[in-house]
């Protein structure tokens, strides 16, 4: 049974049914999402100045200003404007390294073996430290 796998595909499948709650009906105040991913993942199709800008992560936010937001089984595609040029981004779900809803105090953290947040990382305490540490 491999839990790490399910529970990433879980995590996954909520990002998906967020941007489709959107892509149907909208986003309505408090909401907005911070989505971080990839830039360089296979599949993430981004204007190449944002990627010479963003050549490892990129955060993009949908709140007041996108448009054709569309979503599939393994990606989504949504028209941001950046410098004042309107422009389409595909992105895998696969790539997403965070999901932020601030209107609704949702975090969600993707994909940890690759992204581990150093502040994080550095206070990870193995089960077997833990354990020592509670019998003395």
């Amino acid at each position: 049974m491999d839990y790490t796998v399910w529970t990433e595909k879980g995590k996954q499948d909520l990002v998906r049914k967020a941007l489709l709650a959107a892509a149907t009906d909208g986003l309505t105040q408090p909401h907005h999402f911070y989505i971080t991913f990839r830039t360089a993942y296979p599949g993430v199709s981004i204007p190449g100045s944002l990627h010479d800008k963003y050549p490892e992560d990129m955060t993009v936010v949908l709140q007041d200003s996108f448009w054709n937001l569309t979503v599939s089984d393994d990606y989504f595609q949504v028209d941001l404007v950046f410098d004042r040029k309107k422009s389409t981004l595909r992105i895998p779900l696969n790539s997403i390294t965070s999901f932020i809803d601030p209107g609704a105090n949702f975090v969600l953290q993707l994909d940890w073996s690759v992204h581990t947040p150093k502040f994080w990382a550095d206070n990870v305490v193995s089960l077997e430290d833990f354990r020592s540490a509670r019998i003395k």
